[in-house]
Protein backbone atom coordinates (compact mmCIF):
# COMPACT_ATOMS: atom_id res chain seq x y z
CA UNK A 1 0.00 0.00 0.00
CA UNK A 2 0.59 3.63 -0.91
CA UNK A 3 -0.68 6.77 0.38
CA UNK A 4 -0.51 7.79 -3.14
CA UNK A 5 -0.78 6.64 -6.88
CA UNK A 6 2.34 7.40 -8.79
CA UNK A 7 4.26 6.07 -12.02
CA UNK A 8 6.96 4.62 -9.19
CA UNK A 9 3.91 2.35 -7.67
CA UNK A 10 3.22 1.33 -10.98
CA UNK A 11 7.13 0.34 -11.83
CA UNK A 12 7.87 -1.58 -8.08
CA UNK A 13 4.85 -3.68 -8.69
CA UNK A 14 5.62 -4.48 -12.27
CA UNK A 15 9.50 -5.36 -10.97
CA UNK A 16 8.38 -7.33 -8.52
CA UNK A 17 6.30 -9.18 -11.24
CA UNK A 18 9.18 -9.89 -13.12
CA UNK A 19 11.17 -11.12 -10.27
CA UNK A 20 8.67 -13.46 -9.02
CA UNK A 21 7.90 -15.25 -12.40
CA UNK A 22 12.09 -14.96 -12.72
CA UNK A 23 12.60 -16.81 -8.92
CA UNK A 24 9.73 -19.40 -10.13
CA UNK A 25 11.75 -20.17 -13.58
CA UNK A 26 9.06 -18.97 -15.64
CA UNK A 27 9.36 -17.07 -19.26
CA UNK A 28 8.18 -13.57 -19.68
CA UNK A 29 8.79 -13.06 -22.93
CA UNK A 30 5.43 -12.13 -24.18
CA UNK A 31 3.69 -10.64 -20.94
CA UNK A 32 1.06 -8.02 -21.23
CA UNK A 33 1.03 -5.18 -18.95
CA UNK A 34 -2.45 -3.90 -17.82
CA UNK A 35 -3.70 -0.71 -16.68
CA UNK A 36 -6.82 -0.16 -15.40
CA UNK A 37 -6.56 3.88 -15.76
CA UNK A 38 -6.69 5.60 -13.14
CA UNK A 39 -9.46 2.69 -11.55
CA UNK A 40 -8.21 2.38 -7.90
CA UNK A 41 -9.28 0.19 -5.32
CA UNK A 42 -8.15 -0.57 -1.77
CA UNK A 43 -8.48 -3.06 0.31
CA UNK A 44 -7.53 -3.22 4.08
CA UNK A 45 -8.24 -6.73 4.86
Amino acid sequence: MNERMDASLAINALQAAIMHRKREGMNTHGCIVHSDRGSQFRSNA
